[in-house]
This record gives structure tokens, sequence and C-alpha cells, in this order.
């Protein structure tokens, strides 16, 4: 019977063993994606407050960067990104649009 012991504890560590290391794997993945949203959340809060920027100095929002926008916005919020940038959002929104620039900033 103490052979049988043996085996049974050895079992029961490595089992022990092995999932405590699967615990920490997944707790350290998760805090990982955690830091890699609210990371690119803020990346895009930052695109969005910028461009917002241009627009009032422009007074219009050109298409493609209200394309851009619109994605951006989308993104932020697929991420967990609260309503702050909605109401900047609205506003850019309302803006007239200027279609006359469609393919980039270097168009005229």
């Amino acid at each position: 019977m103490e052979y049988a012991d043996m085996i049974k504890d050895v079992a029961i560590w490595i089992t022990t063993s092995g999932l405590t290391f699967c615990i920490g794997w997944i707790v350290q993945r998760r805090k990982d994606t955690t830091a890699v949203k609210r990371g690119l959340r803020a990346i895009l809060r930052d695109n969005i407050l910028k461009e917002y920027g241009e627009c009032v100095k422009r007074g219009s929002v050109p298409i493609y960067v209200m394309q851009n926008i619109e994605s951006m916005y989308n993104a932020y919020h697929a991420l967990g990104g609260n309503g702050s940038m909605t109401e900047i959002y609205q506003r850019l929104l309302e803006m007239p649009v200027d279609t006359t620039q469609l393919a980039g900033r270097d168009s005229v």
C-alpha cells in the first residue's frame, strides 16, 4: 500500500501544480488583455479628440475623417469606452461634411 499511496500523492501534487500554473497563466493573460484594451482605448480617444480639434478649426468634417472617426468611435465603445466620447462624436455628426476632400489630407 505504501507504493500506491506514494503514486496517489505524486498524482495529487502534479494535478495541483498544473492547476495552479494554469490559473496563474489565465490571470496574467487577463491582466495583459486589460492593459492592452485600456491602452488602445486611450489611443482611440486621443485620436478622436485630435480630429475633433482639427475639424473645429476647419469648421467642417472631411468625409474621409468622418468615416475614420466613426470607426474609431465604434471600436472605442466595443472596448468598453464610457460615454465621454459620445458628446464629442455627436458634435462631429452635427458639423457640416466636406465632400470635396475624398481621399485624404493631401487631397484638394
